[in-house]
């Protein structure tokens, strides 16, 4: 039990390194490449691609200015209770909130794949903010054991061939340009799990990060139009 016990807080331990080593690669400036020319390619965001050593699969970052109060942005961002509304783009998604407190909430997502032979994915994710930057906020996906695990085995019942998603994370970052308009970026790293290529899972990250910020653009638009 005791060696059970010293195992589990080791690769705890390093499960948090990894995750604090990934959360700085992403937020260094130097190392991203640009893969569009958002100037050539209308109300495209800029989106950039980065290497970081040790982890098999690229680093994403999308980038735009957004017409909306920051505010405003940060509340869609943190509104997780009403994703299914706000990511249009990805309706098979579903996001069930497990636990909501101040400056942290926990969320269950489902992510059917339509696609032959590639089973589904699924996750916890917890959301923060950094304490001393209010205009930033995290993501992180929970280890398959963590405190929700009662919750987590439930949906494996339902979904025996779903793959567990372990490691990803995700920063928002906002940059007020004026009273009404912000600078928005959004950075990624995410192992899709399972036997995919690594193109593959590349261009699933791409896609499925581009849809999502877009998404949340549409919804600060929306409701700064409404406000």
């Amino acid at each position: 039990m005791k060696l059970y016990l010293f195992i589990y807080l080791f690769i705890s331990v390093l499960q948090t390194q990894s995750i604090e080593f990934l959360s700085q690669q992403l937020l260094i400036p130097y190392g991203w490449v640009s893969i569009n020319d958002s100037v050539n390619k209308g109300d495209d965001p800029l989106i950039s691609t980065k290497d970081i050593y040790g982890f098999p699969y690229q680093a994403l970052m999308i980038k735009d200015i957004i017409p909306v109060k920051s505010k405003k942005i940060i509340s869609i961002i943190k509104d997780v209770q009403n994703y299914d509304d706000i990511f249009v783009s990805s309706k098979l998604v579903s996001t069930s909130v497990i636990n909501n407190k101040e400056n942290l909430i926990d969320a269950y997502q489902h992510l059917p794949v339509p696609i032959p032979f590639i089973s589904d994915r699924h996750y916890i994710f917890r959301m923060t903010s950094f304490d001393n930057d209010l205009n930033s906020i995290r993501w992180i996906l929970l280890d398959e054991k963590n405190e929700h695990i009662s919750y987590l085995s439930n949906k494996k019942k339902l979904l025996p061939n779903a793959i567990y998603l372990n490691t990803g994370i995700g920063i928002w970052k906002l940059r007020k340009i004026n009273s009404n308009t912000t600078e928005v970026s959004y950075r990624l790293y995410m192992d899709s799990g399972g036997k995919l290529p690594k193109f593959l899972v590349d261009w699933l990250n791409k896609t499925a990060a581009k849809n999502v910020f877009n998404d949340i653009r549409n919804a600060s638009l929306n409701q700064g139009l409404i406000n």
